[in-house]
């Protein structure tokens, strides 16, 4: 009985300090954050594969592009490029 009106007792506190704000919660916030940490190596490869990601990405699009071009030349030389001929 002792047990369970202490866990009310402390969980009122909790509520009150909004849970972050309460002593005990510290080192929890505090050893989550540490073992949710990106080390700053990974993080700058990260960063520097997805902007090799996009620039490779623009680039395609410009081929991309440039090839629409020449298959709507070629079908508007046929005739309207209706497959036939």
């Amino acid at each position: 009985m002792w047990a369970v009106l202490q866990a009310h007792k402390t969980m009122q506190e909790f509520i009150a300090s909004k849970f972050t704000d309460h002593p005990s919660m510290t080192p929890v916030i505090v050893q989550y954050m540490f073992e949710q940490r990106v080390d700053r190596a990974k993080f700058n490869a990260l960063v520097d594969s997805v902007s090799a990601s996009v620039r490779e990405n623009k680039a395609l699009t410009g081929r991309l592009e440039r090839l629409e071009g020449v298959v709507k030349a070629l079908k508007a030389s046929r005739g309207g490029g209706n497959g036939s001929g």
